[in-house]
C-alpha cells in the first residue's frame, strides 16, 4: 500500500491550566526510521482512552494532528497545538 505502519510513541498527560507538556526525545524519533512523524493529540473528555466519533465517523472530542519533519526537529523545540473542537450537533 505504500504506507508504513510504525509503533506509536504514546504519552498520556493531564491538562493543567489549559495546557499539557510532554517530551519527545530525538533518539526516539531516530528509531522511527522515517523522515517525518505525526503528533496527534486529543482531549479524552469521558476518560475512555480513545477519540470518540459520531455516526459519520467524525471526532466529537477536541483533537489535532500535525506532521513534522525529523530533520527540522530540534531536541528542545516547543510546539503549541490548538485543539479543534467540533460543533455539537
Amino acid at each position: 500500500t505504500g504506507k508504513e505502519f510504525l509503533k506509536p510513541i504514546v504519552r498520556l498527560q493531564k491538562f493543567c491550566h489549559g495546557s499539557a507538556n510532554f517530551v519527545i526525545p530525538m533518539d526516539e524519533l531516530k528509531k522511527l526510521h522515517s523522515d517525518k512523524f505525526v503528533i496527534s493529540v486529543f482531549h479524552d473528555e469521558n476518560g475512555n482512552y480513545k477519540l470518540d466519533m459520531n455516526d459519520q465517523q467524525r471526532p466529537i472530542e477536541g483533537f489535532i494532528r500535525r506532521i513534522y519533519l525529523v530533520k527540522s526537529w530540534d531536541d528542545n523545540q516547543t510546539v503549541q497545538l490548538n485543539l479543534y473542537y467540533p460543533i455539537s450537533e
